[in-house]
């Protein structure tokens, strides 16, 4: 079974891009092997409307964080604080199994 973080970001897909690329290589005990901290897209229409119906506006990137190794699979609450300090708690929703990670 797959586990995966949709992240939906209202930065703009280059400046979500530079801060996940700072990401990676500060937190290589998380990017190095145990997650894959996939590029930004720019938000489709669909990207969109889930963020707006989790009460999140103006989302302009996506991107997606997948468990690479099984074991480490109680470390996504920790993964998803990394990125909230990362890009802005205020800037990025995170969701797990389509519903709020907290």
């Amino acid at each position: 079974m797959a586990i995966d973080l949709c992240c939906y970001s209202s930065l703009s897909l280059d400046d979500c891009d530079k801060k996940l690329n700072e990401l990676r290589g500060r937190r290589t005990d998380l990017f190095a092997g145990s997650f894959v901290l996939y590029s930004p897209r720019i938000a489709a229409k669909v990207h969109e409307e889930i963020a707006k119906e989790q009460g999140f506006q103006n989302c302009a990137s996506t991107f997606l964080v997948s468990l690479n190794e099984k074991q480490h699979a109680g470390r996504m609450q920790e993964v998803a604080e990394a990125l909230k300090k990362q890009l802005g708690a205020e800037k990025v929703l995170i969701l797990q199994n389509n519903e709020f990670l907290r």
